[in-house]
């Protein structure tokens, strides 16, 4: 077994972590797992799960080429982005929706979130967001390289689950996977991560030829978005969940998506 130790072992197995925890992609065990691996993990999601939207971006340009329209090629793109996490994040969002909506007792909606059966909320929150990240997709494919923007946006909204876990971010619970990413996530290396999707977002717009507003108006929304569910989380459940992390990705898809309808 090779040695997880010292900064290449951390990297190493952080990057296992991420594709273990945020792709479909087979992968060893890491070595270790803490909070400073998981840090790891979460700062490379983004890179990770580029691997699968890549494969997907690809798919989607032999579409366009064939001719397929937007619309069902586009429900097909987020099929397969589905598929990619094994569905992972959207059933983060719909335990989160569902905890947050069940009650004003934090014990109970942690109970509701802990349990992982589908209520009306969650059932509401799924559908709305796959509704907007299909038609919003729609929407990119028609623009220049509009496979390889949905690509790119798809890869860098798994930048969101670093903004969950910034070092001062606690955990809901002292188990579960929230205990471990809450809080390890160095607050100038989250910074530094968005910067990057930010270059990213202005990088698919020149690509597109589309114009900046609407892409950058709605990064910041994403953003502030995130910032809500960090805050409604404490405020809910006293700290978040490993749940909330699927949620904040979902989220920020379709609202990067959005911003390149406009």
């Amino acid at each position: 077994m090779s040695d997880s130790r010292g900064p290449t072992g951390q990297v190493r197995d952080g990057w296992r972590l991420a594709l273990g925890t945020f792709t479909a992609i087979p992968t060893a065990l890491p070595g270790q797992v803490d909070s400073a691996r998981a840090g790891v993990s979460l700062l490379l999601a983004p890179f990770a799960f580029g691997l699968w939207s890549a494969a997907v971006g690809a798919l989607l340009a032999l579409g366009v080429w064939v001719g397929i329209d937007p619309l069902p090629l586009a429900a097909v793109g987020v099929a397969l982005l589905v598929l990619g996490n094994r569905a992972f994040h959207l059933d983060g969002l719909a335990d989160t929706v569902d905890g947050l909506a069940s009650s004003y007792s934090q014990e109970r909606s942690l109970e509701v979130a802990r349990l992982g059966n589908v209520g009306p909320a969650g059932v509401a929150a799924i559908t709305l967001v796959l509704l907007v990240q299909v038609t919003a997709s729609a929407s990119v494919l028609t623009h220049s390289h509009g496979p390889w923007l949905f690509a790119g946006l798809a890869a860098s909204s798994r930048a969101a689950a670093a903004l969950t876990a910034v070092k001062g971010v606690g955990a809901a619970r002292p188990e579960g996977l929230g205990a471990t990413f809450a809080g390890s996530v160095p607050r100038a290396a989250a910074f530094g991560l968005w910067v990057l999707v930010l270059s990213v977002v202005a990088g698919l717009t020149y690509l597109s030829g589309g114009g900046l507003t609407g892409p950058l108006a709605f990064f910041a929304l994403s953003v502030l978005a995130v910032a809500a569910l960090v805050h409604r989380c404490h405020q809910r459940f006293g700290g978040m969940i490993g749940d909330a992390m699927g949620a904040s990705i979902e989220i920020v898809f379709a609202l990067l998506l959005v911003g390149f309808t406009l």
